[in-house]
């Protein structure tokens, strides 16, 4: 259902600022439904603007450029679905993949979904309001509060008696939307979990039994190479599965000795296919790709290193805020392709998801290519006074990790970037919220914050971690401090010497982060300059006189030195 097909109208008139917001559905229901001020023959009327989705307001309305032009308010994205014909016991799903910043959904004009928690995947049954066969209206009701458009993620939003998270000020479906057919007994999830066992991963699968009864499937687990179904390296039937009513889940070891693994010069791809049925009918099948591979940290408290497969990985990262051309908060296809294959082109073996969450497209493009992520969920400021914001925030990173988990790129979750010290109430939020991330997958190092660690051998806030596979909530190990200067990252002013120098360190057992250390980084990126520029024909920008010019001075340095 993304692509063409949908219509976009700005409902003007729309006095959103005075409305409650809520966190569930019910509690929306319990207020009269909002409908276009216009009335609903407005949505399929030649006043609706043909669009696709995903989409922004921004991308189809904005007639002044920059943040003077940022549109917010209520926006309607329209379209008709066809229902196809149903079996009995048979369940309909909407699926979006993230919305900015509140979605109200109507099938026929009835309203089916409420959301509030922004840029992250929401499922959507709307079986109770549809008929098999039939031909009905989606409309979504958008309201963009407002947001940022520059690095900062800690201005609040307020509405009403209540604060949104901060965020990119761009309204719209921002993520992929599609229908799903299920029969009442069927896969909700598949988690691939990496262990230290390199070859081997757990398979977590969600089973969902609508039946009403207890019910007994048999299951089949196949693990074969992305792009050739015929090698298979691990395959499992299991009979009589017994399932209760509602959610089950089962954990599968998966080995598979003769696995290649994934790594950032063989980024090797494997799915893991499921299928259930009930004698000879087929029930459901659904897969996951992921890949064979162990990230961790070796050593601490002795010789602390990271390790990739078990081999010792020197990260090479630089940071992304999200902002994307056209739309303003989502790539294109080509774009998050683009930008992986040009960080692995400048020397780099790692990215940030930098002061706002991830994005799934790049993502994929990342475990195809071979890069690794380091992930923040964007505006996690957590506020005692705040719980309806804390509310939706603790939501934002739940939901982040069940869509990111199976991802091999992604080797550690970071709540937030540069946080000082917290309150003792607050930061016992803060790590509640770390701990129940944990729960939904203990694979991954989860860190508190990044930057301004204090003193070699000290506890202290901003080295808060919990490692893979540890329920400890550690307060040394890790150490983070952010370096850059400005407005050069380097300058010749920072190096007096072997012995003095801006980053020396003689930290070894721990983690230490140099964070934002930009030689190495714009040797790589002179090379491509050089390249890049011999094809420009106007070379009188700003900024690219100051590039250039420093770029320049380095490489004279480097030459001379």
């Amino acid at each position: 259902m993304s692509g063409k097909g949908w219509h976009l109208w700005q409902d003007k008139k729309a006095t959103w600022q005075t409305e409650d917001i809520y966190l569930t559905l019910e509690e929306a229901r319990k207020s009269p439904v909002i409908v276009p001020t216009a009335g609903w023959d407005i949505l399929t009327s030649a006043q609706a603007l043909p669009v696709q989705v995903p989409g922004t307001a921004e991308e189809y309305l904005q007639t002044q450029s920059g943040p003077e032009g940022d549109i917010t308010g209520v926006t309607w994205w329209s379209r008709t679905m066809d229902i196809p014909v149903l079996k009995k016991g048979q369940k309909v799903f909407l699926n979006f993949g993230s919305i900015r910043s509140r979605a109200e959904i109507f099938i026929n004009q009835r309203l089916v979904d409420y959301q509030i928690v922004d840029n992250v995947p929401f499922e959507t049954d709307i079986t109770p309001y549809i008929k098999s066969g039939e031909q009905v209206q989606l409309a979504v009701r958008i309201t963009d509060a407002g947001g940022n458009h520059d690095w900062r993620d800690y201005r609040t939003i307020p509405w009403g008696d209540k604060m949104l998270p901060p965020g990119h000020g761009f309204g719209g479906i921002t993520g992929k939307v599609s229908m799903k057919v299920c029969n009442s007994v069927y896969v909700a999830d598949i988690y691939m979990q990496n262990t230290p066992q390199i070859t081997t991963a757990n398979a977590i699968l969600t089973l969902q039994n609508e039946k009403g009864k207890t019910a007994k499937q048999d299951l089949r687990i196949t693990v074969y190479e992305w792009r050739n179904k015929e090698k298979i390296v691990y395959s499992k039937e299991i009979k009589g599965i017994s399932l209760n009513k509602g959610m089950n889940e089962l954990k599968i070891p998966v080995s598979a000795p003769d696995a290649k693994l994934w790594s950032v010069d063989d980024p090797n791809l494997y799915v893991c296919e499921v299928e259930l049925s009930e004698g000879q009918n087929w029930v459901d099948k659904d897969s996951r790709r992921f890949g064979f591979r162990w990230f961790e940290a070796s050593g601490i408290g002795d010789d602390a290193v990271f390790r990739l497969n078990g081999k010792r990985i020197m990260l090479r990262s630089a940071i992304s805020w999200s902002f994307w051309p056209v739309n303003g908060i989502f790539p294109s296809e080509e774009l998050a392709e683009r930008q992986i294959r040009i960080a692995k082109e400048l020397g780099l073996n790692m990215l940030n998801f930098h002061r706002f969450i991830g994005n799934t497209d790049v993502m994929n493009y990342a475990d195809e290519l071979g890069l690794l992520y380091f992930e923040e969920p964007g505006g996690f400021r957590l506020d005692v006074r705040q719980p309806f914001m804390n509310a939706v925030l603790h939501e934002k990173v739940i939901r982040m990790v069940k869509r990111d988990r199976s991802h091999p790129c992604l080797v550690i979750y970071n709540m937030m970037n540069e946080s000082g010290n917290a309150a003792p109430e607050k930061l016992e939020l803060e790590i509640q919220a770390m701990k129940d991330m944990r729960v939904l997958d203990p694979s991954r190092l989860i860190l508190r914050t990044s930057a301004w660690a204090k003193g070699d051998d000290i506890e202290d806030q901003a080295k808060i971690h919990i490692r893979p596979y540890d329920e400890k909530v550690y307060w040394s190990g890790w150490y983070d401090y952010h370096r850059a200067g400005g407005p050069a990252v380097w300058n010749e002013g920072l190096y007096k010497g072997p012995d003095d120098y801006y980053n020396d360190t003689r930290i070894s057992v721990k983690l230490y982060s140099l964070v934002r250390k930009g030689l190495y980084h714009h040797l790589l990126v002179w090379k491509r300059i050089k390249k890049i520029w011999k094809n420009i024909t106007i070379k009188d920008g700003m900024a690219e006189s100051f590039y250039v010019g420093m770029m320049n001075s380095i490489n004279s340095w480097m030459l001379n030195s």
